[in-house]
């Protein structure tokens, strides 16, 4: 009976291990993971940071990095849209001192615009604060939107954006436009990152077109595969292709800068015999091109996207 009930203890005790190793494993992990997103900002930051927004912020920017140090003054970056009468895109950087105006390359600037919407709209409340007597507060704001993060942890992905945005500020500050180029990959990893924190889209619509035919959308308006003079009904259509044009959305959408930087992209679908060119034209916010109905599989439409849109791949994927 005691070698059985001496078994038991040990079994137990072995079955404990692996168990306080997960515990201790999540203890670590979990805060890191926080790190990996920023915060939604509340009443109480508005509160507590009032000082810094009144001075800082700035309501005619969309997109701004405010940044609040313990011990030394605070600094901020914003982004422009162009607005009536002035075709550029502008960056400003302020400090305690001046303002620093800087013309941005269009290409660079949306891509930095779409990083910092997809930051902000994948924030997360931590499962725990984290607190402290010295550090730096960051916040990011598109449009009236609010995040914040607490001095990062080292190589967390939070560290990663605002150095990032950093480096983005001095840049601007130094009027070092090349400097700001250099950011580009780092600008695109962490874009790719914070758009695979977005859940996958589950609605598809169908509906009849204005030639007779049928067009699959997304919810956002803004991915179309359209079926010219078909004679299938939307419902045919759907049930037909609509796992494929989900899918293919979404790699459109995680794996490519098509929808950042212009707005749509519509589809249309031929019949190979009816096929004579692949028709790829590129006007302001959209893309048309088309494709062989015999493409409409994963693997041979993803390779024509991926072949077409190749200068606008976020990872080689």
């Amino acid at each position: 009976m005691a070698e059985t009930t001496g078994r038991t203890v040990n079994n137990v005790e072995m079955l404990n291990k692996p168990v306080t190793l997960i515990i201790l494993l999540l203890s670590v992990c979990l805060p890191m993971l926080a790190q990996n997103r920023l915060e939604p900002c509340d009443r109480g930051h508005y509160r507590i940071w009032q000082n810094i927004f009144d001075r800082y912020y700035n309501e005619g920017a969309w997109y701004q990095y405010i940044v609040e140090p313990s011990f030394t003054p605070p600094y901020a970056l914003y982004l422009r849209y162009p607005m009536e009468g002035r075709a550029s895109y502008i960056l400003e950087a302020k400090d305690k001192e001046q303002t620093y105006k800087m013309q941005c390359d269009t290409t660079v600037y949306l891509r930095l615009a779409a990083l910092m919407e997809y930051a902000v709209h994948t924030a997360q409340y931590p499962l725990s604060g984290r607190l402290g007597l010295d550090g730096v507060q960051y916040f990011f704001f598109e449009c009236e939107k609010g995040t914040t993060i607490w001095t990062p942890q080292a190589h967390s992905i939070a560290a990663l954006l605002t150095t990032l945005m950093d480096n983005v500020w001095h840049a601007v500050k130094q009027q070092n436009s090349s400097a700001i180029h250099q950011q580009r990959e780092q600008i695109d990893s962490l874009t790719y990152y914070f758009k695979s924190l977005i859940p996958d889209e589950e609605q598809i619509c169908a509906s009849e077109n204005s030639l007779g035919g049928v067009n699959l959308h997304n919810r956002n308006n803004n991915i179309y595969l359209v079926f010219p003079q078909t004679k299938e009904s939307p419902d045919a259509i759907k049930n037909k292709y609509g796992k494929l044009f989900l899918t293919v959305s979404r790699w459109l959408f995680l794996h490519t800068s098509v929808i950042d930087l212009n707005g749509h992209i519509d589809m249309t679908v031929k019949a190979d015999d009816m096929f004579t060119d692949d028709t790829f034209k590129h006007l302001p916010w959209r893309y048309y091109l088309t494709v062989k109905e015999s493409d409409l599989t994963e693997e041979r439409l993803i390779a024509v996207l991926r072949k077409r849109f190749a200068s606008q791949l976020y990872l080689p994927k």
